[in-house]
């Protein structure tokens, strides 16, 4: 499965800040926070509103977006 190129983008930005990034056996993929929460995420959101909504997420649990 190719991985959609702004999810890539956001696991590599996640890497940088010091969150762990870890793939799933059915194709998601699960962002560790540094504080230890999780969010899971597809890897190639279906619609456009779904890749906001992980931003989203991933914001409110302390990922810096550029």
């Amino acid at each position: 499965m190719s991985m959609n190129k702004d999810v890539v983008k956001l696991i590599k930005m996640a890497k940088h800040q010091g969150w762990r990034v870890e793939p799933t056996k059915n194709g998601h993929y699960k962002f560790f926070a540094p504080d230890g929460t999780i969010v899971v995420a597809g890897s190639t959101p279906s619609e456009n509103r779904g890749f906001k909504n992980l931003k989203s997420r991933l914001r409110a649990r302390g990922l810096v977006l550029n």
